[in-house]
């Protein structure tokens, strides 16, 4: 993970993280992650898309000085998966 901070641009490993999520029927949905290391969260908005294989999100927390988005596609496509 890469975050920009007032020194500059970080990348963080084995950040260990938690939180919720609700998904919509119309695929959009809700997260909160949490910074377990020093108790931080951001909440976004995102959606999935092409029946599950995809979602990207971007952050809306109020007062974030920096746009954090991000997108993840499903590599390895299972057999139940809709064609």
């Amino acid at each position: 993970m890469r975050v920009n901070s007032a020194s500059g641009p970080t990348t963080l490993s084995r950040v260990p993280y938690g939180g919720t999520y609700s998904v919509n029927a119309d695929c959009s949905f809700e997260e909160t992650w949490i910074n377990l290391s020093v108790g931080g969260s951001s909440t976004h908005d995102g959606d999935i898309f092409d029946h599950g294989r995809g979602f990207f999100f971007v952050n809306i927390t109020a007062g974030q000085p920096t746009v954090v988005s991000g997108e993840g596609l499903k590599e390895f496509p299972g057999q139940n998966d809709q064609r």
